[in-house]
């Protein structure tokens, strides 16, 4: 087989698993897993599983504050419920980009409104609903927006821990010239660094729990993940062996 045809093969494949993809989704589907903010599993009527990555919006990484309680509102919202399923595309690992509704509610776009999630610019950059939603939020102050140095999941993949020092976040790739000064040896980031913590201020919460915990309490397994007991304190319950700390 010569490399045009190699070509024209794969593209026939990837065009008839979108095109099924896309009629299972016109389909409800039940959500039967959230792996975070922005990510969940839902079974089609075929019995199918599939893994949906909300379009337009980015979640809290799980080590990140508010990371937890941005996966714990998307399972309130649509955990073992039906919703329906609006496709975009596929992305490069497989999973189904797009809208979910319930009740005739956009749940991506509540997810920022709620303050659990950003507007992803770079892969939503006309959206006026995101972006107004995600200001409204700001705002008021919901959610991530409480943290007055709240850093964006791109940023914080990238290896970054701070925001940019006007205040914005930059998409993937892109820079500022409040994050970015050019040297001899080209362009470098520059961070306004993070004080430390408090002695007291952190405690720590798992994956699947509902409770936060001090350091060494028995009921921490290995998903530890720490987290500003402020902002624990609005989502969790203090543990009952060890208080919380």
């Amino acid at each position: 087989m010569n490399s045009k045809n190699l070509i024209v093969k794969c593209l026939t494949v990837l065009l008839a698993l979108y095109v099924s993809v896309f009629a299972q989704a016109q389909q409800p589907v039940k959500v039967v897993g959230v792996s975070d903010g922005d990510t969940v599993k839902v079974l089609t009527s075929e019995k199918k599983e599939l893994r949906i990555r909300l379009d337009g919006i980015d979640a809290p990484e799980s080590a990140q504050p508010f990371g937890s309680a941005s996966k714990k509102w998307l399972s309130d919202q649509v955990f073992g419920k039906t919703v329906k399923l609006y496709p975009k595309e596929l992305d490069r690992y497989g999973r189904t980009v797009g809208r979910i509704e319930i009740d005739g509610k956009n749940v991506n776009l509540a997810s920022v409104r709620a303050g659990m999630a950003w507007w992803y610019r770079q892969y939503a950059p006309t959206s006026k609903e995101l972006k107004a939603a995600e200001a409204e939020a700001r705002a008021a102050k919901r959610g991530i927006w409480s943290e007055p140095r709240a850093v964006a999941p791109w940023e914080w993949r990238r290896g970054s821990r701070s925001p940019n020092t006007d205040g914005n976040f930059s998409a993937p790739g892109s820079s500022s010239p409040s994050s970015a000064r050019t040297s001899g040896q080209g362009s470098r980031r520059t961070e306004k660094p993070i004080p430390a913590p408090a002695v007291g201020t952190i405690v720590y919460v798992t994956r699947t729990g509902s409770k936060y915990h001090a350091d060494g309490c028995r009921y921490l397994n290995r998903s530890r993940i720490p987290m500003a007991k402020k902002d624990a304190v609005k989502v969790y319950d203090a543990c009952s062996v060890c208080g919380g700390g």
